[in-house]
């Protein structure tokens, strides 16, 4: 298919999990285009993340151990890191935007994740009100250019749990900046 076909996957340790991720894309390639990242953790040497038909690109935490985004984009899509888009506040808001050109379409995909866990410096409420805020400016940053634009996440919030004030906010940001939870 000529059609661009994305998945995501919360990693949890790129480097412990690099062969079965080897494997797993060996035995469905070509069928992802491009596969989002959430929690790769601290991968010092990256080019030894070598996955034949992939390119990686990443940003990783430098302090505290977890968190990290990144993509493995297949060598026949160009791609480029989107910085002004790519927000990245270790374990509240950590998110890696990349623009690919498909078909004469520019499309972003942003890997998003938020640690459950607040730092020591934000109690849980705080936490969560960074996280909504952080959303919002992402979401509303990424330019009209865009005829495309996904963001793949680990929120970390529970959307099919009863209603609660993370959630509601969560869904309302995302409607409110033309977007749409799938």
């Amino acid at each position: 298919s000529k059609d661009l076909i994305i998945a995501s996957i919360n990693i949890q340790s790129l480097n412990s999990k690099l062969s079965s991720l080897q494997d797993f894309l060996a035995n469905l390639a070509p069928s992802f285009s491009i596969l989002a990242l959430q929690e790769t953790w601290h991968i010092p040497f990256p080019d030894l993340i070598n996955i034949p038909g992939y390119k990686f690109v990443h940003i990783d935490r430098k302090v505290k151990m977890g968190g990290g985004v990144g993509f493995l984009i297949s060598d026949k899509i160009s791609f480029k890191k989107l910085d002004n888009l790519s927000i990245f506040k270790a374990n509240s808001f950590e998110s890696l935007t990349i623009e690919v050109l498909l078909q004469g379409q520019r499309v972003t995909l942003t890997s998003l994740y938020r640690s459950p866990t607040p730092p020591p410096h934000l109690s849980l409420s705080q936490h969560q009100d960074v996280f909504i805020q952080q959303l919002d400016r992402l979401l509303h940053s990424i330019p009209a250019i865009y005829h495309s634009s996904f963001i793949l996440s680990d929120s970390n919030i529970n959307l099919l749990l009863p209603a609660s004030p993370l959630n509601e906010l969560y869904v309302n940001t995302i409607h409110e900046n033309g977007f749409v939870q799938i």
